[in-house]
């Protein structure tokens, strides 16, 4: 078998080789461009003991020699450290959270208010990420636009773990820790952990106990995470865009009877929309289903407002001695398809003689 001689004595091309090395790293065709088109950015992160790591990726479409286009997932850049004296003695999930920290800080000015889809290999964090039981950390992640979170076992693992067992250098990014804010870098004392909800909005949402539909209206519009997944999250938010709350109540804009349109509604629970149906049934000269509901679309918006009226109908002590067909009738709507089809004589309430 043939020996071979290796040289070991580092010479100038060994330099201009690993110097041209890096610059074929950090250039295409093996790192990409940021597409600013709506894209969504993919943050992938790995932490252990010796290092961190994190790649920052995005669809991107290229066409090959023949013509035929086709998209895949290219990066963009990358960042790695070392860990310091104090980080390799975080627990594994707090590791991957500093991780995370340090990805957003790294990548801010590329990725920040653009979508972003988070990757990594830690359950725990992700399932943090998705929750309202938030650390102080998180004000430095969740300000960027995290769109969806997913777990990827053994993600990354090879980036961070190439420095196992390897002295730490200097420069190598294991003389600095990461922090969880940009305050404590800059030696400012910013000890407020925890935001109170103002009065008027508890009170509107005890109010809507009750209804969870309106309930998450007001959590949407107040920003206020109530421990609900993110598909949730997005459907009352997406909701919210049609209320406002001003004056310490909630408000639905638009709506109205067919024949006049209404600028804003006050927003009721079903509790208290019977309580009105019930007054408005017997002021209006105890009138039937349909005629109630017009005179209350008027003024207020309920869940299941018809449930509301309904009930109030049948439960009208003069209505219901009248007997059962003439309370069905309330409660029925009157319908005719041409003129004269239905013609109704009222004789309940004749005048005297």
């Amino acid at each position: 078998m043939k020996a071979y001689k290796i040289n070991t004595i580092w010479n100038q091309d060994h330099t201009e080789t690993f110097v041209a090395l890096k610059a074929r790293l950090v250039s295409e065709p093996v790192l990409s461009a940021p597409k600013y088109d709506s894209t969504r950015f993919i943050v992938s992160t790995d932490g252990c003991k010796d290092a961190f790591a994190e790649v920052l990726a995005q669809w991107i479409k290229t066409t090959l020699p023949g013509g035929k286009e086709v998209t895949h997932l290219h990066p963009i850049t990358f960042a790695s450290k070392r860990t310091s004296s104090s980080e390799e003695r975080y627990k594994p999930f707090l590791l991957e959270f500093a991780v995370l920290k340090f990805s957003f800080d790294k990548f801010s000015d590329i990725l920040h208010g653009y979508p972003v889809e988070v990757k990594t290999n830690c359950q725990a964090l992700r399932d943090t990420l998705m929750s309202d039981k938030l650390s102080r950390w998180c004000d430095g992640v969740l300000a960027h636009n995290i769109i969806d979170v997913w777990h990827v076992p053994g993600i990354s693992d090879g980036l961070s773990r190439q420095y196992e067992d390897t002295p730490k250098q200097d420069k190598d990014g294991s003389e600095w820790t990461v922090n969880p804010d940009w305050e404590q870098g800059e030696g400012l004392v910013f000890g407020i952990n925890h935001v109170l909800i103002a009065p008027d909005i508890v009170a509107l949402r005890d109010r809507f106990k009750d209804e969870p539909t309106l309930q998450q209206v007001v959590d949407a519009l107040q920003g206020i995470k109530s421990g609900l997944g993110l598909h949730e999250r997005r459907q009352a938010m997406h909701r919210a865009a049609n209320y406002m709350i001003e004056d310490g109540k909630l408000w639905f804009l638009g709506g109205g009877t067919p024949t006049r349109a209404i600028a804003r509604r006050k927003c009721m629970s079903q509790k208290e929309a019977t309580e009105l149906a019930i007054q408005e049934h017997e002021n209006g000269g105890h009138f039937h289903r349909d005629l109630v509901k017009i005179a209350l679309l008027d003024k207020i918006h309920s869940p299941k407002l018809d449930q509301s009226i309904v009930k109030a109908v049948s439960d009208c002590a003069r209505c219901k001695g009248l007997g059962n067909m003439h309370l069905n009738t309330l409660l029925q709507p009157i319908t005719r398809r041409h003129l004269f089809e239905l013609i109704i004589g009222d004789y309940l309430s004749l005048p005297p003689g």
